[in-house]
């Protein structure tokens, strides 16, 4: 843990995995979705996942206990091929789903239909 950073994407270049430890809660976890389209393999509890629609086991290893969550990061830190399988799942999630002009698109129609 490092605190506030200048700029998440200097800390994600840097990042093998992006764990996300979070029991209680509610809402989106926009920082799930930067981990995703930055390559980064995402180790996180159902809960933090929830709301984005992704598959764990899928598209992020999911672990709902600190052991379970601590076994998930130390497989993703130990095997690059496992590794590299959640980031190329995680990369092409987000891209399909939260890329920009998708995005855009999707608040035009939105705004379109308030209209």
């Amino acid at each position: 843990m490092v605190g506030y950073v200048d700029s998440m994407a200097e800390e994600l270049a840097r990042a093998t995995v992006f764990v996300v430890p979070l029991w209680v809660g509610a809402g989106v976890r926009v920082k799930i979705v930067e981990a995703m389209a930055a390559r980064v393999p995402v180790a996180a509890t159902r809960l933090a996942a929830e709301g984005l629609g992704l598959n764990a086991g899928e598209h992020y290893a999911a672990g709902d206990t600190p052991g379970e969550l601590g076994g998930q990061v130390a497989t993703l830190l130990l095997s690059p091929a496992v590794r590299g399988v959640f980031l190329e799942r995680g990369r092409a999630l987000a891209e399909g789903r939260w890329a920009q002009d998708i995005v855009a698109d999707l608040q035009n129609a939105w705004c379109a239909e308030v209209v």
